[in-house]
């Protein structure tokens, strides 16, 4: 996507970016890496509410990656975080807004 020629990531992409460097941070205990990981998942969450709103979903398709695999496993190891924390309502809405196929594909491994 572009506005005024400057390339814009779709909200269901831009996630994915997000997850991805995400799940370095994850238990990280250094100041910087824990407010990295703070800032990104605020940005997580907020993408996540957009997308239920507007009634969209995670695009992993749309994410041009040459390991498709490394983005299901970010996603895995963010929403064991969560669960891990007792934060079940964003796992939920993360399935919630993945299509049919990116669910079973999560559920299934």
């Amino acid at each position: 996507m572009l506005t005024a020629n400057i390339p814009i990531l779709p909200p269901g992409v831009l996630i994915l970016t997000k997850l991805k460097r995400c799940v370095y941070f994850i238990g990280s205990t250094r100041p910087s890496s824990v407010m990295r990981f703070h800032m990104d998942e605020l940005d997580i969450k907020y993408l996540l509410k957009w997308l239920a709103e507007c009634d969209e979903t995670v695009d992993f398709k749309g994410y041009f990656s040459p390991d498709v695999n490394e983005l299901y496993s970010a996603t895995k190891k963010v929403l064991k975080h969560w669960e891990g924390v007792g934060q079940d309502e964003w796992v939920r809405l993360m399935y919630a807004v993945m299509n049919q196929e990116d669910r079973d594909r999560m559920l299934g491994d």
